[in-house]
């Protein structure tokens, strides 16, 4: 459990009626009043801090708690009568219902022999952290006892200490109190300033007396129901936003016989926007001195809207203030009640004055506020932008060249949050550009050796309508110590000019970097299968197919589990068995990097199944409730610099382990045609068991027992296409494809 602190703060006075009263100012434990506690630790003893002010009563959690403070015999007034206490609970953790209560108030009618409990602190319903409650308890049924005593008891083991203060027993009011009036605002009173709002009512001048006060607020008429607070005085400071809104309220007088009914709303409007937002309170709480070297300054990471930062500025010098991506700023004096200027982030101005101005941030001009972190950030001074610090002057670059540059003195140029390869340009970025030489070839750009988080994007087009076709944040094969760098390979036409940015992960992520530009002759890639339209059809039948990603093209499908870089890849596609279930293995001969992703749909419209990256040794994929006879798609993929061969083997679990001696089997005429009598022979050096012919939906239409080496199998009978001959022998499988024309 939480540690809270729970006021429960009695708003009456004492009353010259009262049979009970005690404050617990004076000897503790007072004259008459009686401990009684089964804790070795803990029990009753006088807190000097006491709720509110002046002493209390109080007892402090320990593992097994039943303390009990006991008043002396007492009369109970004649007639309505009520008992009123205060009481603070801290708890130290927070309240779990199933267990027991940890404040009790019982009586006694016959001196102490038998208790009945009155009240306990569930009856105050969910707490508010240090809200104060009235606590007024009827005790007419008592009326004129005279061996009456009262137990205050903490039981319980939920990590909770307990104080009790200003116990009183005294005559009820004859009848609950007269409304109040209203002092201000106004009633219908107009153009009221957002912020701090002081109301404030009178009470009235016949009848009861009121001993508190509810205040009730709400936007419609006839339905002001929300309860602000209840207060002991007739005034009290609330924050008030909305701009052009009209409020109601209204306050309830109370006594202990009840509160006033009947009562008035009222309401009042405050006043148009005014362009500016001066609430909000202040974060951090350190007077900040920006550093004018012409570079973004950090007051902060953790601004939440509705806040403002204190800013040293000197006059003569020019400062752009931001916020968030979209805050709305206020820059405000020092005092905090003149704005110099507000509008949306940046905001530039140049200081008329040596001193302290208030940077207030919000979401909107309605002066909104919003509890999520963002950057709270000042620029000052002369800035020299490097020459390549925009795309319009994209530094030219060529083959063979190291280039170096650093992007702490950069600003941020086509900003963009969408994610390209994992890279986005969200941080200070700077600018190259790559015009082929006229022929194809294969352009890398490697930023290994960098001193900081890089990313790096190539794109085609213009500003504010580029296309990314290549990017990378982090390569792992950069080497220890730097594998936060990134590096690229892109393939030029030859004629167009390719757009190079350079940037970090995030807006905080700059430095000095260098990039090495090297180029090749276009090799076509190892293999056809580049896409998932051309993927190779593999049979699942524990036979390992080869393959080799090398000098593939960049792909435009982005694994689930891969989205920092673009990446060369292979494809292939299977049907499920009528088990639905498969292993997909990938084991590395070259390739330094195992990435598999498993999708199912069509091509273009694919679903992940499952997706594992950054694999080093042979890795498996166990797909399982796959639907029988339908097509799933298997990608593998790796960074330019991890490219080379592995192979894939897709088997069926459920299935016996195909371990055929392959040179020693022969399956022939295939295809099958009227021709040869759609008779398929089959052949093997060991005893063939039985022989099973299945559709590509992973229905069984045939199957043969046999127990020889040789074996036909007639499918005249079958209707043309593909089918699936497993071929049992020796507690061993054979899968092959069998088409019948």
């Amino acid at each position: 459990m939480k540690k809270i602190t729970l006021l429960f703060t009695l708003i009456f006075g004492f009353s010259a009626f009262a049979q009970l009263s005690q404050d617990f100012e004076g000897a503790f434990p007072p004259t008459d009043w009686t401990v009684e506690s089964t804790s070795p630790v803990e029990t009753w003893q006088q807190n000097t801090l006491g709720i509110g002010t002046g002493n209390s009563a109080q007892v402090l959690y320990d593992f097994s708690q039943d303390e009990s403070l006991i008043s002396p015999v007492f009369t109970v007034p004649t007639g309505n009568s009520v008992l009123t206490f205060d009481v603070s609970l801290s708890y130290y953790w927070s309240i779990d219902p199933n267990e027991n209560y940890d404040a009790i108030v019982s009586i006694s009618s016959d001196g102490g022999f038998s208790w009945t409990q009155v009240w306990d602190e569930t009856l105050l319903g969910v707490f508010n952290n240090y809200q104060t409650y009235s606590i007024v308890v009827p005790l007419t049924a008592y009326s004129g006892q005279t061996n009456v005593k009262l137990k205050f008891q903490y039981f319980g083991d939920d990590g909770a200490s307990l104080d009790f203060d200003n116990i009183i027993v005294m005559p009820a009011p004859a009848s609950v109190p007269n409304c109040v009036s209203v002092v201000s605002p106004l009633d219908a009173a107009t153009n009221v300033a957002t912020g701090v709002v002081t109301f404030e009512w009178a009470p009235s001048t016949t009848g009861e007396v009121a001993t508190s006060y509810d205040l009730y607020s709400g936007l419609t008429a006839g339905n002001v129901t929300n309860l602000v607070g209840n207060y002991s005085t007739t005034t009290t400071d609330i924050t008030v936003t909305g701009f052009s809104t009209t409020f109601y309220w209204k306050v309830i007088a109370k006594n202990l016989a009840g509160e006033a009914i009947g009562c008035s709303e009222w309401s009042f409007t405050t006043g148009a926007n005014p362009g500016y937002c001066l609430n909000g309170v202040l974060y951090p709480t350190a007077t900040f001195t920006p550093n004018c070297n012409g570079l973004d300054n950090a007051i902060t990471t953790a601004a939440y809207a509705g806040e403002y930062s204190n800013v040293n500025v000197v006059s003569g010098t020019i400062y752009t203030f931001n916020s968030g991506t979209t805050d709305f700023i206020t820059i405000a004096n020092e005092a905090g009640d003149t704005s110099i200027l507000a509008g949306a982030t940046p905001q530039t101005w140049t200081s008329n004055l040596d001193g302290v101005v208030r940077f207030y941030s919000h979401i909107d001009e309605n002066c909104g506020e919003e509890a999520v972190a963002r950057t709270r950030s000042v620029s000052c001074g002369t800035f020299v932008p490097l020459a390549n610090d925009n795309l319009a002057d994209a530094q030219p670059i060529t083959c063979g060249n190291l280039y170096s540059g650093d992007t702490s003195i950069a600003t941020i140029d086509e900003a963009n949050a969408t994610q390209f390869f994992g890279v986005d340009l969200d941080a200070p970025n700077v600018w190259f550009s790559y015009t082929g030489t006229g022929i194809t070839e294969t352009v890398t750009l490697n930023l290994c050796g960098s001193s900081y988080d890089t990313s790096v994007l190539v794109l085609t087009g213009t500003s504010g309508n580029l296309t990314a076709i290549a990017g990378n944040d982090d390569d792992n094969t950069c080497g220890a110590g730097h594998t936060l760098n990134s590096r690229i390979s892109f393939t030029s036409d030859g004629i167009t000019t390719y757009n190079i940015v350079v940037e970090g992960y995030n807006p905080a992520s700059v430095g000095a970097f260098t990039m090495d530009v090297t180029c090749a002759s276009v090799t076509p890639p190892a293999v056809p299968n580049q896409t998932c339209a051309l993927a190779l059809d593999v049979l699942v039948d524990g036979v390992d197919v080869s393959s080799d990603n090398s000098f593939g093209d960049a792909s435009a499908t982005q694994p689930a589990c891969d989205l920092f870089g673009s990446i060369q890849d292979v494809w292939f596609s299977f049907i499920a068995p009528a088990t639905g279930t498969v292993d997909c293995l990938v084991t590395n001969g070259t390739l330094t990097s195992v990435n598999l992703a498993t999708y199912s749909g069509v091509c273009g419209s694919l679903v992940s199944v499952s997706c594992t990256s950054n694999q080093t040794t042979a890795t498996t994929a166990s797909l399982t409730a796959l639907n029988a006879g339908e097509t799933y798609y298997v990608q593998v993929w790796s960074l330019p610099s991890e490219q080379g061969t592995f192979t894939l083997r897709l088997t069926d679990p459920n299935l016996a382990t195909e371990a055929f001696d392959t040179t020693n089997f022969n399956a022939y005429p295939n295809p099958l045609s009227t021709k040869n009598g759609n008779v398929l022979n089959l052949s093997y050096n060991k005893n063939i068991s039985k022989v099973a012919v299945y559709n590509l939906i992973g229905q069984e239409v045939a199957t043969k027992s046999i127990n020889a080496n040789q074996s036909q199998i007639d499918m005249s009978n079958l209707s043309s296409g593909t089918y699936l001959v497993k071929v049992t022998a020796d507690n061993q499988v054979k899968t092959i494809k069998v088409i019948k024309e």
